[in-house]
């Protein structure tokens, strides 16, 4: 048998003259869109696809619809042998059946899209030869396999008047019956290559050859996996079944091995499916067949966990309860055992208010843990809840699960209130923390003075407290017991015409010999206050840019202050939550001043020349002009007037 069922051709056609337009004044250009012109990705020219099909007892053609525009039909023509194409019918579908046909010819078709009174150019031809003798075709959507018995068959057999038909050569059991181009047959049982006899009888009475058509049993692909086929755990029974490709007809399917008492059912790619119930590892057995034989078993397993419980779950540093940057926390969670044993391959995440989520290490025995570093990413968190959430390798949840520690941690600007002594008096203080920072001016800043360089890099060993503002009136007045101020009866305005001494012997020296004592109390060293001013920026004049723009907005100085003091906390806070740095009063510092100290200063912890007057002032005034402002600014006096002030450091990690 030359001849099989699906003869496809590739077809050209020539661009429609209804559907191409173009401007006489315009160059014509290829039309990708355009599905008739050859440059198009899509059809190449040829939108029919045009497929000649012995089927239905007569030749089946079938095209596909054009559009762009949508024409109003289109036009079969034929031709046999020889002889000339002639318009053999008119459609508005796609497909069109030819059984005027005769045997020994040669049979060819073009199709036309019609649109008003244009039609398009003739594809190509499609071609059909009809044999002399009589011709049989088994119809299968497969062309050479079939699962089934039952099947269509087309015969050509011009001028026939009676047939047989048969599954053996020998026509047992077969009796002649009226001529029928397309009659339904029944196949032979069992496995291997199937074969159809035919014989008619034309109306002369002569009897014809014997024909035949073969096709073979589909073959059975017993395969099933249960979805999703990559994981081993799930944690519901009702699953679904894929089982594709398998040729059958119809199917078994169980949750044990011994088939007997499982009726057979219509094959299906796809099915749900429910599981034995209770956890553990489950197996899903499958048997397919067609109308010639059945297949081997199948099987796919899975696990079914349903149960998912935390025994316990905390965390623990080895600093104090209240963690600063760099602190190391353990978390540990254990998960209970279920039907398979430990837990693993589970998901542990915890969270701490405003922290992004840290997730845990599986350590394979059915915990999970992890030893994490704070950092200055990590938001404040004043006795925060620690919660763990777990979900195991099946998706099971044990919901959240809250440690029985709360979590402090302090970064840059958390505040607290301490108490000044036994005055009754209150002082806001933010965190510093530990860190490093590049001390000085850049080299190519603006109205920096000898003193401010060599820039060089300082690291503070140890994180401390310090006064969010500047010690006011009321505050001075409550610890020293007197008054010298140049604006006196502002309590809210800073402390000034104070020297560095009258703030250590009338201000830190009493407020340290209350409880705890121990000294915490003093003057930020140079290096603790510009790396507190500078909160994190070191590469700019000041920490919001290199610019005296706006600068009113952070500072009073000279340009805005009328010509005095203002009450503390006015003016727009840093980023660790420090006011006035940049203004209303210069301060006071702990260091000796040396204009060539950053020559020779140490790089950890630096504190001052061991020598030497006078003091170090950091800071501008209300008096100041704007270049005295910056950062990297320097100073220093002997004594005090109104232009200058102070604020505190707490030295301990916790409160008083």
């Amino acid at each position: 048998m030359w001849m099989r069922r699906y003869l496809p051709f590739a077809l050209f056609c020539s661009v429609c003259l209804i559907m191409v337009s173009c401007s006489k004044d315009t160059p014509t250009e290829a039309e990708r869109d355009n599905p008739f012109d050859a440059v198009n990705e899509q059809t190449g020219g040829d939108p029919f696809e045009l497929t000649a099909t012995i089927a239905g007892g007569g030749i089946q053609l079938e095209w596909t619809a054009v559009s762009n525009p949508e024409p109003d039909g289109y036009i079969i023509f034929k031709k046999m042998d020889d002889e000339t194409f002639f318009q053999v019918s008119t459609t508005e579908g796609t497909t069109w059946m030819d059984r005027n046909i005769q045997n020994g010819h040669r049979y060819q078709y073009y199709v036309l899209a019609r649109l008003g009174n244009h039609t398009s150019d003739p594809t190509n031809t499609a071609t059909v030869s009809i044999d002399t003798e009589p011709m049989i075709v088994i119809e299968s959507d497969t062309t050479q396999y079939t699962a089934t018995r039952d099947v269509s068959l087309t015969l050509l057999a011009f001028g026939a008047e009676k047939m047989r038909l048969a599954n053996t050569e020998a026509f047992e059991g077969s009796d002649w019956t009226d001529y029928n181009s397309s009659p339904d047959w029944q196949l032979a049982t069992g496995g291997g290559v199937k074969r159809v006899y035919l014989q008619v009888i034309y109306e002369s009475g002569d009897t014809s050859a014997v024909s035949t058509d073969t096709i073979e049993p589909a073959e059975l692909n017993p395969a099933l996996s249960i979805l999703p086929d990559d994981s081993l755990f799930i944690n519901h029974p009702d699953v679904q079944l894929s089982m594709p490709n398998a040729g059958a007809l119809q199917m078994k399917i169980s949750n044990v091995a011994d088939s007997s008492s499982v009726s057979w059912h219509g094959y299906a790619s796809l099915y749900d499916w429910t599981l034995l119930d209770g956890d553990g590892e489950k197996v899903v057995y499958a048997w397919f067949r067609h109308d010639f034989y059945a297949s081997e078993m199948a099987t796919d397993t899975i696990r079914l966990d349903t149960q998912v419980g935390v025994a316990s779950f905390e965390w623990s540093s080895p600093a104090s309860d209240t963690l600063f940057w760099g602190d190391e926390i353990t978390f540990t969670l254990v998960t209970e055992t279920d039907a398979f044993g430990v837990e693993r391959g589970g998901t542990a995440v915890v969270t701490v208010e405003g922290w992004d989520p840290i997730p845990l290490n599986d350590n394979g025995d059915g915990s999970y843990g992890l030893t994490y570093t704070t950092s200055p990413s990590d938001h404040l968190a004043d006795n925060g809840a620690v919660i763990c959430t777990f979900m195991d390798r099946a998706g099971n949840a044990a919901g959240e699960v809250q440690a029985t520690e709360f979590l402090t941690f302090i970064g840059p600007g958390f505040e607290q209130e301490f108490s000044l002594g036994n005055t009754g008096e209150t002082i806001s203080m933010v965190w510093i923390p530990p860190g490093s920072f590049m001390m000085g001016a850049q080299d190519d800043e603006i109205d920096a003075d000898s003193d401010e360089y060599p820039r060089h890099e300082v690291v503070l060993t140890e994180g401390f407290w310090m006064g969010k503002y500047e010690v006011t009136q009321a505050q001075w007045e409550a610890v020293a017991g007197y008054e010298n101020f140049y604006w006196p009866g502002n309590p809210d305005r800073p402390a000034e015409s104070v020297s560095w001494n009258d703030i250590n012997d009338d201000f830190v020296r009493v407020i340290n010999f209350a409880p705890p004592n121990g000294n915490p109390w003093r003057l930020p060293t140079e290096a603790e206050w510009e790396y507190a001013c500078r909160a994190g920026v070191d590469d700019e004049w000041f920490w919001w840019g290199s610019s005296y723009d706006n600068l009113g907005e952070y500072a009073w100085y000279d340009d805005n202050s009328i010509g005095h003091t203002h009450d503390v906390g006015q003016k727009t806070p840093n980023p660790w939550g420090l006011y006035d740095m940049h203004g209303n009063v210069r301060e006071w510092c702990q260091d000796r001043y040396d204009s060539g100290y950053y020559e020779t200063s140490p790089r950890e912890d630096p504190q001052g020349p061991a020598t030497g007057w006078p003091r170090v002032l950091r800071g501008a005034s209300w008096w100041a002009p704007d270049r005295w402002c910056r950062s990297a600014k320097r100073g220093m006096i002997d004594s005090g007037d109104n232009r200058h002030g102070f604020r505190v450091v707490f030295q301990s990690a916790s409160s008083p």
